[in-house]
């Protein structure tokens, strides 16, 4: 095979982590806590199909007249 899949490792009983998560091993009571350093913003789109026609009039009209300043 050639590597190891995740979330496996080659030690026993442990697992890799999942990309962009971070581990805190509290040395007191030797507890994990893991978390995500980064995630992606909700993604939630809207569509106004009138709203998106005439946006990209306006976008084609701006870039017309910019040809035709040249």
């Amino acid at each position: 095979m050639g590597f190891i899949p995740s979330p496996y490792s080659i030690y026993k009983d442990t697992y890799k982590l999942e990309p962009r998560q971070n581990l805190i091993l509290h040395l007191d009571n030797f507890k994990i806590e893991k978390y995500y350093y980064w995630e992606l913003p909700e993604y939630n789109p809207i569509y106004d199909k009138d709203k998106l026609i005439k946006e990209g009039k306006k976008t084609v009209e701006g870039c017309r007249e910019d040809k035709d300043e040249k």
